[in-house]
């Protein structure tokens, strides 16, 4: 027995359907990415005027804003996680499972007691970085999903 829904050929058609792409042009000509990559970098500021965003490779973190601000282009390469906090992300994440183990083996009298203090000590300091490089991956995360659903994609000439 077939299951799903029967479709009839009544129902079906096939439309056309626009899709708008926004172009970053210069004197009616679109911007190319050896244009692009000659705009200045700054760092954004709050009176700056957003212009859109540009993603000239599939890499996550290349992500740039572009924004104006008195009367010129200036570009800024929004944050990702660097490949250097996912590794310290892993690495503490791996140090609570360690200690959890570990205070696992005390219980059981497997290790002594007397590692107790130095073990609980390196299960809070991991605690703590590990909470601190979450926090930053949030607070990242947050503001590129921010200027994604509020900034149009602009397509430049490769």
């Amino acid at each position: 027995m077939e299951k799903g829904r029967n479709i009839s050929t009544s129902e079906a058609s096939i439309q056309t359907v626009f899709v708008e792409i926004k172009v970053l042009t210069i004197n009616n000509k679109q911007m190319t990415l050896a244009v692009f990559r000659q705009l200045p970098e700054q760092e954004v500021q709050e009176t700056d005027v957003h212009w859109g965003l540009v993603r000239y490779t599939i890499a996550e973190k290349d992500l740039w804003l572009v924004f104006s601000r008195e009367c010129k282009l200036y570009r800024a390469e929004v944050p990702s996680l660097s490949w250097v906090d996912k590794e310290r992300l892993r690495r503490e994440e791996l140090q609570l499972q360690g200690c959890q183990r570990e205070l696992d083996f005390m219980a059981k009298g497997k290790i002594s007691s007397l590692e107790r203090p130095r073990i609980e000590s390196q299960l809070y300091n991991s605690r703590e970085r590990l909470a601190e490089l979450l926090n930053k991956k949030q607070r990242i995360e947050a503001r590129r999903a921010f200027l994604e659903e509020t900034l149009p994609q602009l397509f430049i000439a490769v």
